[in-house]
């Protein structure tokens, strides 16, 4: 089944553009959080397409109305090293504030689900809210379980005890283990530390690259991506529900 949306982009405070599309009733609130190229027409895309199962999705703009061509690299790994961690965690409090002021969020629970730099913001802010978040999706975030005390990027790495102590939210990591970048170590010190403090998540490993649920031909794994989405949609689903019982078992993609 699929819900008709309205999607649309909107100014909800100085310097802050989200791009949103939500059903007719009110829904869960999914926050999506999204890649290193900025609020771009792929999020737009993913916006509907999450909107158009059946939740109330909502993206800010992290970069503050920079957004990068697929070509230039340079110009976003730029921007995600100048990206604060503390401005981004304030960006999605206000972001869920708006959300659940309007009639489409009010009383209603909240998911985050983050691509590349935002699936690494997906966890800190998981950490960060905790009880305020019901679920988290963190897709290919690089760093978060990067070996010693700073990323690549020079970022402090976030899967440390201290940060970890008001995480609730069950977790959802999706990699592919021929990324380049994220190493399978990186993926088994995230299965430790969190095994070892009991908290509740799951990772999954899929056979492809970096990025490969984006529809850039360079990246997307057709296969693989559809079996991501039938989970995140499952995980999202287990952890927030839909009004209406019978979607649980659509098949998501």
């Amino acid at each position: 089944m699929s819900f008709r949306t309205n999607s649309r982009r909107l100014d909800i405070a100085s310097n802050l553009t989200i791009a949103t599309a939500a059903p007719a009733l009110p829904s869960p609130i999914v926050i999506l959080l999204h890649e290193a190229y900025g609020l771009n027409a792929h999020s737009d895309d993913l916006v509907a397409h999450v909107a158009s199962h059946g939740f109330f999705a909502v993206a800010p703009d992290l970069f503050g109305g920079r957004a990068f061509e697929y070509s230039d690299s340079a110009g976003a790994m730029a921007a995600v090293r100048q990206c604060s961690d503390t401005e981004s965690i304030d960006t999605i409090k206000t972001t869920i504030q708006w959300a659940r002021a309007q009639g489409a969020g009010a009383n209603q629970p909240v998911g985050v689900l983050g691509f590349c730099m935002g699936g690494r913001l997906a966890f800190i802010a998981a950490c960060a809210l905790g009880a305020a978040i019901d679920a988290a999706v963190c897709c290919y975030g690089g760093g978060i379980g990067a070996e010693g005390e700073r990323d690549r990027f020079g970022r402090s790495v976030p899967l440390v005890e201290n940060n970890i102590k008001q995480l609730s939210a069950p977790l959802m990591f999706i990699y592919g283990n021929q990324d380049a970048h994220i190493p399978p170590a990186e993926h088994a010190r995230i299965v430790q530390m969190l095994g070892a403090q009991q908290k509740p998540f799951v990772l999954e490993s899929y056979p492809a690259g970096h990025g490969f649920l984006s529809d850039r031909p360079e990246y997307y794994n057709p296969a693989c991506a559809r079996a991501a989405w039938q989970q995140i949609f499952s995980h999202l689903l287990r952890h927030m529900g839909l009004a209406d019982p019978a979607l649980r078992t659509a098949d998501y993609q």
